[in-house]
């Protein structure tokens, strides 16, 4: 079973643990990049309703291919990884036989050496009632325990007792510990711009004394995360709130054992200043504003309007005696409140979230109402 298209032809196994095949439907412009565009979406929910592994790879496979080729842009799409899974167990069997299965390879190779004797994986459901094909994209349910043998694992060179369980040479790679850095995924910070490699995000870092890193993490829905940081601690937090924030676990991490500085350290940026409370009320109340992917305009009266791709959302906004611009969408983003700092630069505005990375860029149209 294939495409109706030769996208596909030159994807490889790399292509896809990338989430760059250049398959897909939605947002087909590079700049800028929208990374979720066929993430839940119709063809997703379809895929998830699908039970047998060719009623999954139909799914799959019905996908259009974008305007550039494979390697070139991250698009994250969950179908991808079990194209993947369906690679990976056919590969297997060509090279070991038909009775090998692709999970308990995994199982057996890495799992049981390093002390995880039960690791449950969702599975395709096949009308023959054959195994089926494991998902990989999700279903694994993993303890802390498991969670702490695997990282300690991928902490150490994919070595276990003496026995090399992993490729030292392509781990190094996932883990950003090479020169291979993946592709940008769009996510920027205050010290630079997220990258998305071998089924691994990054987030830049600098520390207080100048060094740069590009610390691995994994990364589930609604919140699960999985930091590996780079003086060997490894950070868990499983939660369902949609916030997935990790520079706490970050900072963290270093409060507890400083990171070892890769090479000399750079230059530290002058701190900058941001906005008073009677600067941000002179720039932002009645104007509009224009981000990536979604645009907003401010109310005089505290009521802001927002709209993305087929979305509209409205809510309340105001400013703190202490200049923090607070915003609440009354759908979007949980309902959460969140309050930022306000930086300028012409007409490009950037709203940070005091002691946290996350920041939005957004730009002011000249046009004031």
């Amino acid at each position: 079973m294939t495409a109706a298209h030769d996208g596909w032809e030159l994807v490889t196994f790399a292509d896809t643990l990338n989430m760059a095949t250049g398959i897909g439907d939605n947002s087909p412009q590079r700049e800028p990049n929208n990374i979720t565009a066929d993430e839940m979406q119709p063809k997703s929910f379809e895929w998830m309703r699908a039970r047998t592994a060719k009623a999954k790879l139909d799914v799959a496979f019905s996908a259009g291919k974008y305007p550039w080729g494979p390697g070139e842009v991250v698009r994250y799409n969950t179908i991808h990884t079990f194209v993947l899974a369906a690679a990976l167990d056919g590969f297997l069997k060509r090279q070991v036989g038909p009775q090998a299965h692709l999970w308990d390879t995994v199982v057996a190779d890495v799992f049981q050496p390093i002390g995880i004797f039960h690791a449950p994986m969702i599975h395709t459901q096949e009308a023959d009632g054959g195994r089926g094909i494991p998902h990989l994209a999700h279903g694994l349910y993993p303890t802390i325990d498991d969670l702490a043998k695997l990282t300690a694992l991928l902490q150490h060179g994919g070595r276990h007792q003496g026995q090399q369980l992993l490729s030292a040479t392509k781990l190094a790679e996932a883990l950003y510990k090479t020169t291979a850095m993946g592709l940008p995924n769009s996510i920027k910070n205050p010290f630079g711009e997220g990258r998305y490699h071998l089924s691994f995000w990054s987030v830049p870092y600098r520390t207080a004394h100048g060094c740069v890193f590009q610390i691995p993490f994994m990364m589930g829905g609604y919140g699960n995360l999985v930091g590996l940081l780079p003086n060997g601690i490894s950070a868990f937090r499983f939660a369902d709130g949609a916030n997935y924030d990790v520079d706490t676990m970050v900072l963290a991490g270093e409060a507890l054992r400083p990171f070892p500085c890769p090479s000399e350290p750079g230059e530290v940026p002058r701190e900058r200043q941001p906005l008073s409370a009677s600067d941000v009320r002179a720039a932002l109340p009645s104007h509009a504003f224009y981000a990536d992917h979604w645009h907003i305009s401010l109310e005089a009266g505290g009521v802001p309007y927002g709209a993305r791709q087929d979305e509209l959302d409205v809510g309340r906004w105001h400013i703190t005696p202490a200049g923090q611009f607070c915003l609440q969408w009354h759908v979007w983003d949980g309902r959460r409140e969140r309050c930022y700092v306000v930086y300028r630069d012409g007409e490009t505005f950037e709203l940070s979230v005091p002691d946290r990375w996350r920041k939005v860029v957004i730009r002011r149209s000249l046009e004031q109402y």
